[in-house]
Order: C-alpha cells, then structure tokens, then sequence
C-alpha cells in the first residue's frame, strides 16, 4: 500500500519505499486524521448547542442512559442467542456423527 508505483512513483516494482515517501504517506494519514477529528468535533458542538437550545438537557441524559441501558441489554441478549444457536449447530454435528 505504501509502494510508489501504487501512489503515482516511478519506483521499479517490488522496491521499498523511501523514507521520504514513508514521511509523505503519513503524513497525509495524520492531516485526514485531523480534518476528520475537526468534524466531529464540529457535530459534537451542534449537538449539544441544539440540546441547550431545546432547554431540556437533563432529560436528554436520562434518555441517553436508558436507551445506552437498552443496547447494552439487548446486545448481551444478542451474543447470548448467538451462542445457543453455536451450541446447537455443534450439537447437531454431534449427533450427525454419532448416528453415522
């Protein structure tokens, strides 16, 4: 991923980076970083003015915490399923071999 002749170089095939590149590379990773960073930063700041805007910022947190509560629940709910559902597929493996 980090090859020239993948990002545009004129390196032959198959040779290292060099650490110029590698410094390029990385550095346009940590700016995407940033930008990305900045937005969310950005939406958190809209959220929470909207929130104050509404004048109900206490019962925003009680329905953030009860609806955290309900995800929380009905993901170990979830997990729990998917592991009867693998106890039985193995189960079933079981005894397919047995009755063989």
């Amino acid at each position: 991923m980090l090859y020239p002749n993948k990002l545009g170089g004129s390196m032959a095939k198959n040779k290292k980076p060099t650490m110029m590149q590698v410094k390029n590379v990385v550095n346009n990773v940590i700016t995407q970083l940033v930008v990305a960073q900045r937005g969310i930063n950005e939406l958190d700041y809209l959220l929470n003015s909207f929130i104050e805007f509404n004048g109900d910022v206490e019962g925003f947190k009680k329905f953030l915490d009860k609806k955290i509560e309900e995800d929380k629940s009905k993901e170990h709910q979830n997990l729990a399923e998917e592991q009867d559902h693998k106890d039985n597929e193995k189960w079933q493996q079981k005894q397919d071999k047995e009755a063989k």
